[in-house]
């Protein structure tokens, strides 16, 4: 994942909806939003498009979000790198340098239990993991959760999907394994789960009982669950509850409270450009984000950025960057 935002006109989550489903017009998130997106019970969400009237906006103009402005330069390259990469059918993934990831056997705490020394995760997802397993089990009393898989190499994946094949079929092992090179597993950025018994006997995580508070509560870490039943036709993946993706925050609150998956996320993204309306995101904290999409040019790209706040820029692996401001 300051200073708490002052206390501002609430927006009726009909028109939070509505201009989430105009500015969806044309792509295929627009479904997603008519079908009656509503908050997770207890929960404030509020997703508006900076640049209207105070009175419509979570906050002020995008101008007085920012403040002084300074640019870094991205290569095409760099496009490729962030927690907001998309990988799926579509788009291959560039593998990290594997001396970038961390053992999670070595990082982990003593909340959970992970399936063997090898298992590696980007620094900044294994952080959130630890976060999110340490508050289940002061939640729960359980520390039986196993992390049973997480960065994985072309060759791994390949293995794993000709033995799905071998099982079942070619076009039934699609559904359930990606084709190497376009994995999630190969960012570092994802994880499986399952349940550990003390007779080493495994067994699969369903999300259900009490499991099912990560489900419900891992949106506030930065993580979401990346393979939601109701989006498989749009993932290409069924419906996967042990498969956890950390994309940071606000981006998994506001995923998850809109209803959308990472395609329909990051689509959502291009239509807050730098030079247009921003995103503005309310925090579950109080915390407020802005967000804005910049298209990578075809040699370098001159990105604006806030030079006195803190933010952190992305690649989406599509066709540019997100960049997100803490305001306040």
């Amino acid at each position: 994942m300051g200073m708490k935002q002052k206390k501002k006109r609430k927006v009726p989550i009909g028109r939070i909806l509505l201009s989430a489903a105009i500015l969806l017009g044309g792509l295929y998130g627009v479904r997603a939003a008519l079908a009656g997106l509503a908050p997770a019970p207890g929960h404030t969400m509020v997703v508006r498009p900076v640049g209207q009237s105070k009175e419509d906006t979570v906050y002020a103009l995008a101008q007085s979000g920012l403040g002084q402005m300074t640019k870094v330069s991205k290569t095409r390259a760099d496009m490729t790198e962030g927690s907001l990469i998309l990988v799926n059918r579509d788009y291959a993934c560039q593998f990290p340098a594997e001396s970038a990831l961390k053992s999670v056997y070595e990082g982990k705490n003593d909340t959970y239990q992970v399936s063997n020394t090898t298992v590696r995760l980007q620094q900044e997802a294994l952080d959130a993991f630890n976060a999110l397993f340490a508050d289940f089990q002061r939640a729960k009393g359980r520390t039986d959760l196993l992390l049973c898989s997480g960065f994985r190499t072309y060759d791994h994946q390949k293995q794993l999907l000709d033995e799905k094949v071998a099982q079942t079929d070619a076009v039934e092992a699609a559904k359930w394994v990606a084709q190497p090179g376009r994995s999630e597993h190969h960012t570092g950025y994802a994880a499986d789960l399952s349940i550990y018994h003390p007779n080493g006997r495994t067994e699969s995580y369903t999300g259900t009982g009490k499991y099912a508070w990560l489900n419900q509560n891992c949106e506030k870490y930065g993580i979401i669950v990346r393979y939601p039943e109701d989006k498989a036709a749009i993932t290409g993946i069924s419906h996967e509850p042990w498969h956890f993706r950390y994309v940071g925050e606000p981006h998994a609150y506001a995923m998850t409270h809109l209803g959308l998956c990472m395609e329909e996320y990051i689509d959502l993204l291009r239509s807050y450009p730098y030079d247009g309306q921003h995103l503005g995101i309310q925090y579950f904290d109080g915390t407020t984000y802005e967000v804005y999409y910049v298209a990578a040019g075809r040699g370098n790209t001159d990105v604006p950025v806030p030079q006195d706040q803190p933010y952190t820029l992305s690649g989406n692996n599509v066709d540019g960057f997100v960049v997100t401001v803490k305001i306040a």
